[in-house]
């Protein structure tokens, strides 16, 4: 588990140690998602040691996990299929993707439908108290910095 004091991280730090195996299993086994053991590596190799930050490393962040976790955000959890994990674990896996996402793209790494990603968190990191929706408004305050600062 990655150990961070940045409050941009602050929601990851959080959820790293509930994200387990077979959490990270479910995500890589979704429909449409390509290799599901690849995927399921990816995804471990980005709980334990976290965005890929460096040029060498940003290829694997393209298709693995990203595309894993692009299909998480769009779930509603309260209506996916029928799996082994409750409502509040579907729940949690959207939390985790959106966060990941959007931390993702306030580093230059996802470009896609940032708004929506942003919007599901919030939605996501509301269920879960008060200190998980403070955590993802810093989150998504952070990424809009972020994105700013490049533009300027």
């Amino acid at each position: 588990m990655i150990e961070t004091a940045r409050p941009e991280e602050a929601l990851l730090a959080r959820l790293w140690p509930l994200i387990t195996d077979a959490h990270l299993r479910e995500l890589a086994g979704r429909p449409w998602v390509g290799d599901p053991e690849e995927h399921y590596r990816c995804l471990v190799v980005l709980r334990e040691h976290g965005l890929p930050l460096e040029e060498a490393d940003r290829k694997h962040w393209i298709v693995h996990p990203s595309e894993a976790l692009e299909i998480a955000r769009w779930n509603d959890p309260g209506r996916e299929r029928a799996t082994e994990l409750d409502g509040r674990e579907r729940r949690l896996l959207r939390l985790f993707a959106t966060a990941v996402l959007t931390l993702a793209e306030g580093h230059g790494l996802h470009h896609l439908c940032a708004e929506d990603t942003e919007a599901r968190l919030l939605e996501s990191a509301a269920v879960f108290g008060a200190g998980t929706a403070r955590e993802a408004k810093d989150l998504v305050a952070w990424c809009r910095r972020a994105a700013e600062g490049a533009t300027s």
